[in-house]
């Protein structure tokens, strides 16, 4: 079972996402997510995995239930999507030098060319109404980089 966020982030033009290049097809991209080591726990995971694929910190956001996308093909392959508030963006990160970091709103995510995992996210992120769900979050200044 893998572990991924859906890093939230507000600014003075609405909610947007946290995408990163995908590790197997860099021309696509997906929702930072990874394994969990050995005694750690899924919130933590989830967590650091967003700081290693994207440089962002957050805190995770209990009021939301996590999403889960079954991989059709092996159950290793699932994953557990927590909704995260960004807190921080780091400029340079662990894999800063072969990912790339985009942030998108929902409607600009459709047209992104996202991994088939991160699409079926999305699509149930849609359909959970994310923007009406939301509890307030601060606003913080972006830049696609």
């Amino acid at each position: 079972m893998r572990v991924g966020t859906i890093a939230v982030l507000k600014t003075h033009e609405g909610l947007h996402i946290c995408l990163v290049s995908s590790s197997r097809n860099p021309r696509r991209f997906t929702l930072p997510k990874g394994c969990l080591k050995r005694g750690e726990k899924m919130l933590d995971a989830a967590l650091r995995e967003l700081e290693e694929e994207a440089g962002v910190q957050g805190r995770i956001l209990s009021k939301l239930d996590p999403i889960f996308i079954k991989d059709k093909e092996s159950a290793q392959e699932n994953c557990l999507y927590f909704f995260v508030e960004v807190t921080s963006i780091s400029e340079d990160w662990d894999e800063s030098h072969f990912r790339k970091r985009i942030w998108v709103d929902l409607k600009r995510a459709e047209k992104t060319r996202l991994t088939n995992k991160a699409k079926r996210a999305l699509k149930q992120l849609k359909r959970n109404k994310l923007n009406a769900s939301l509890p307030k979050i601060s606003k913080l200044d972006i830049s696609n980089d």
